[in-house]
């Protein structure tokens, strides 16, 4: 995390990863008529189990997308492959690792993959491939600059 313009990189990717799973889980109980709470509650309740899993993500897309530099398209498909295979990666961890780690750690690590993965885990894919078009160009963005 020592290259530059990490610090923008990964606060955008929790910051926009937020959001747009927010917005997501948001246009989708709106479609479906369920109760909500406002889209402010659920950015920061996005903010809240989201950060881990948002991190992970935007570290494995950049080290993914380092191997072979490509157009934003190219980023935006690994962000919709990757969202969902972390969502099950973490989801299948999470159940296993709930009874080994304290309620408190369990739930600011792996509740919001736990949540999503059981309830709706489409809404990962848009969520994954807005982010990783941003970080496209947060990262061109630093590369370009150069040391």
């Amino acid at each position: 995390m020592t290259r530059q313009g990490s610090l923008a990189y990964y606060f955008a990717a929790v910051a926009v990863g937020s959001l747009t799973m927010a917005g997501s889980l948001w246009l989708e109980r709106r479609l479906t008529a369920a109760p909500q709470p406002g889209l402010l509650n659920l950015y920061f309740l996005c903010l809240l189990v989201g950060s881990f899993p948002t991190l992970i993500f935007a570290f494995l897309l950049r080290r993914l997308m380092s191997l072979r530099p490509g157009a934003v398209w190219q980023w935006v498909l690994a962000g919709v492959g990757l969202s969902g295979l972390l969502l099950w990666g973490l989801g299948s961890v999470a159940q296993r690792l709930r009874p080994v780690l304290t309620e408190l750690l369990w739930r600011a690590l792996f509740e919001g993959a736990a949540v999503v993965l059981a309830t709706n885990p489409w809404l990962v894919l848009p969520a994954g491939a807005v982010t990783a078009g941003v970080l496209f160009h947060i990262h061109r963005a630093f590369t370009a600059a150069g040391p």
